[in-house]
């Protein structure tokens, strides 16, 4: 599976141009309003015992159709399938304005998103061309940035602190380019970064983005046994994810090579390395429910699992203990899961019920490599140890098995 995430940034005034120092005060410029539309190319997921298949459904009109075909962001058969999930959208974006000669050459600040708008407080003083480098999400890393010879063959991203496992898509810009308009933009494709910023009263300034994956990724399909879900009804409350892999680390630094192309994939490597400062692997949250209600102030919802129906989770995880990926594979991977188990009348009559399921991709997926920007996908069936017999303990014991 590889897919790009494409981001609208759309200046709705003309570019800041913000400073104290008095001689410059015929220079400044309104600040700037971002909005965001973000969208990316459907998923090409792969499965344990079938080929991996390609949605394509409402491709984004205004987007480029290759190497990809676009959509929205929080598309149904994107990001919108994690609904519970809420750090998987709205990220906030570092990013890196730079200019070959320039004083200094790199501005460097990050989008974040506030009510309905996306804001930068990068601070561009003078129209140009700028290139335009950056990743997702800004609160996963801290970044520094050299060029690739020069800024306009390309980048060398540094992303420090990364954990090895996130319920968080950590992506990096593969492309960007000005357009005229929220919906217009010429030439916008992968492998060009560059950025004609407009300066001025009445400049309007729109800034497309594309980005695609560094790390690999696990969703998890909830369901329930169909004998069992007619006589109890299974409320998840907590989903945590854990690598298992010889010396793997909770932290690592990726160095992320970029060079100028004109339409193919820029990445020329992704290099892992560990924080030696950093602890052994640990359990990661996906998901946790607190036991509040829904309002607009809590960020999840109460899961109540069906048969017939799926609740997906995504975990993302650092495809590689150390080195150039896929030199060394991360596959082995523990899932832990709790929940409450209730009657049909709505008494719970069993509590914290807890499964452990360990996870080896290579095996279950017969392959040898795990590679950045695929999904693998495993179906997740809450059951009971011994259904027949249901004046044992046992019915309200349930166990978790994944196909």
């Amino acid at each position: 599976m590889r897919w790009l995430l494409c981001l609208l940034v759309a200046a709705v005034t003309g570019l800041a141009s913000c400073t104290d120092d008095s001689e410059q005060e015929a220079n400044r410029q309104p600040a700037t309003a971002i909005e965001l539309i973000p969208c990316a190319s459907s998923y090409v997921e792969e499965w344990p015992s079938t080929s991996a298949s390609t949605r394509a459904d409402n491709p984004v009109p205004w987007a480029p159709t290759t190497p990809n075909k676009y959509y929205y962001y929080s598309d149904e058969h994107l990001n919108g399938q994690f609904v519970q999930q809420i750090d998987l959208t709205n990220n906030s974006i570092g990013i890196f304005f730079t200019q070959d000669g320039a004083t200094p050459d790199v501005l460097s600040g990050y989008f974040s998103y506030r009510g309905d708008q996306w804001r930068s407080l990068v601070e561009i003083k003078a129209q140009g061309t700028y290139q335009l480098y950056g990743y997702i999400p800004y609160e996963e890393a801290s970044a520094s940035i050299a060029g690739n010879s020069t800024y306009a063959n390309g980048a060398v991203l540094t992303l420090r602190g990364l954990r090895a496992v996130t319920p968080s898509d950590v992506c990096v810009v593969v492309g960007a380019k000005e357009g005229t308009g929220q919906s217009t933009v010429s030439g916008l494709t992968t492998g060009k970064f560059d950025y004609e910023a407009q300066a001025g009263d009445d400049a309007h300034n729109y800034v497309f983005l594309l980005f695609d994956h560094i790390y690999s990724a696990i969703r998890f399909r909830f369901t329930v046994d169909s004998r069992y879900d007619e006589l109890r009804t299974i409320k998840l409350r907590e989903l945590k994810l854990k690598c298992t892999e010889d010396g793997y680390k909770s932290n690592y630094d990726a160095v992320v090579t970029l060079a100028k192309t004109n339409g193919s994939s820029p990445i020329q490597s992704v290099v892992f390395s560990s924080d030696n400062n950093t602890s052994g692997a640990e359990y990661v949250s996906l998901y946790l429910w607190d036991g509040t209600e829904n309002t607009e102030e809590v960020t999840t919802n109460e899961v109540i699992l069906h048969n017939g129906s799926y609740t997906s989770f995504r975990g993302s995880f650092m495809p590689g203990k150390f080195g150039t990926e896929p030199s060394t594979n991360t596959s082995n991977f523990t899932l832990y899961s709790r929940y409450d188990v209730y009657d049909k009348k709505g008494n719970c009559v069993r509590k914290d019920c807890e499964a452990y399921n360990k996870i080896n991709l290579t095996s279950i997926f017969s392959t040898s490599a795990i590679q950045r920007g695929h999904m693998y996908s495993l179906t997740m069936i809450v059951t009971p140890t011994y259904l027949y017999m249901l004046s044992e303990p046992d019915l309200d014991n349930p166990t978790v098995t994944f196909e």
